[in-house]
């Protein structure tokens, strides 16, 4: 959309320095930009994504497949999934600007997507495909780059994909005024979708080098208020959302971790993880997750969920071993098997004698928390 000029400064044949326009090099085919984007995903600009905090992208599929329907009949294909930081799904569809898609029909195509990775993607397959192209070291990768607990992290993603929180951006060599009008409009009327399109303008530059220049369009100052409110929940959306038993148990359940310093609360998009602070010992681990808190507006419904399994949870960063995790969790008789981990519906069934079974229980969680990760230092000391 931009024409403006590029210059670089050289010498020239007096010795003085001088401006030399830069010439635009436009990309040849569609894959050439593809590649590039996936080689170098700081090319699409997390700073100018509407958003506080800069996001961080890690891709997670090139030429994603997307059913099109529930017996898989026909298989759709994103050009790429990435995610950020907060867990958002972001679709990016490449589209050359000579490509008259990119104006007629790109804008459908990438919403088509949208719709069917959430009515076709089950909670899982996310990380499935992250631990598909990252292996064995996926969780790590999680923590280095986004300074996230794995498994808080992949429920953060699971519930953004649920409420069909995404981004969808639109990556093309040219953006043309029609498109950046209609991706303008279509942004400034979602709430929980982001939709903008990338510019991404090469020119060459001296000794058969390239010179690359992102710009995103589309982000508006009444698309961001509208982005800023669909944020995370807080505690006052979390309580009002439950019910009668569900309010009297989280209620006590927040008032008590406020009055324990040691306990960290954290809102997620439905949700909260409640964790034990480590700081003050010395350990590798700062924080260890003890739970997990849903409404009934969420996916795992009203409930509460342990945070033993995956590399991130307490199983993971202390000595907590299987067999005393069942046996605390059976003895209140409120849990079922989740996965790894076990889960306590807070339904019509929950009673106050089973709420104080389940206060004292988080209790029991703490305390195992702060004299298990006593473990390893003593373990250095001896």
């Amino acid at each position: 959309m931009s024409q403006d000029q590029i210059f670089w400064i050289r010498p020239n044949e007096a010795g003085r320095k001088a401006l030399a326009p830069l010439q635009l090099d436009n990309f040849k085919d569609e894959v050439n930009l593809q590649k590039l984007i996936e080689e170098h995903p700081q090319l699409i600009p997390g700073d100018q994504m509407g958003e506080a905090e800069t996001r961080k992208w890690l891709p997670v599929c090139r030429e994603l497949p997307i059913p099109d329907s529930e017996n898989h009949a026909r298989t759709l294909s994103a050009d790429h999934l990435f995610l950020d930081q907060d867990g958002i799904p972001t679709l990016i569809e490449d589209k050359l600007g000579k490509n008259l898609e990119v104006r007629r029909k790109v804008v459908a195509q990438i919403l088509d997507y949208a719709a069917h990775v959430r009515a076709f993607f089950s909670r899982g397959t996310l990380r499935d495909l992250f631990a598909k192209k990252y292996g064995e070291g996926s969780d790590i990768l999680i923590h280095e780059h986004f300074d996230r607990d794995p498994d808080t992290y992949w429920r953060d993603v699971d519930d953004n994909l649920n409420a069909g929180r995404m981004r969808l951006l639109v990556v093309a060599d040219e953006i043309s005024p029609q498109l950046h009008r209609i991706v303008e409009f279509l942004n400034e009327q979602m709430r929980d979708v982001t939709f903008l399109a990338v510019e991404i303008r090469r020119y060459k530059g001296p000794e058969e080098s390239h010179i690359l220049v992102p710009q995103v369009f589309g982000m508006t100052a009444r698309a961001v208020v509208k982005k800023v409110a669909a944020g995370k929940t807080t505690r006052d959306e979390f309580l009002a959302a439950l019910t009668e038993n569900g309010h009297s148990f989280f209620k006590k359940l927040l008032e008590r971790a406020d009055q324990r310093q040691e306990l960290s609360i954290n809102w997620g998009t439905k949700g909260f993880s409640l964790s034990l602070i480590l700081d003050a010992l010395d350990t590798n681990t700062k924080a260890l997750p003890l739970c997990y808190g849903y409404p009934p507006t969420s996916s795992y419904q009203q409930s509460l969920y342990t945070a033993f399994g995956g590399r991130g949870g307490m199983a993971g960063k202390v000595i907590f071993p299987e067999q005393e995790r069942r046996a605390l969790v059976e003895e209140t008789g409120l849990f079922q098997p989740a996965g790894k981990d076990w889960k306590c519906m807070i339904d019509q069934h929950f009673t106050p004698a089973n709420e104080e079974r389940l206060l004292t229980f988080i209790d029991h969680l703490i305390k195992t928390g702060e004299e298990a990760s006593l473990k390893p230092k003593h373990k250095e000391s001896s």
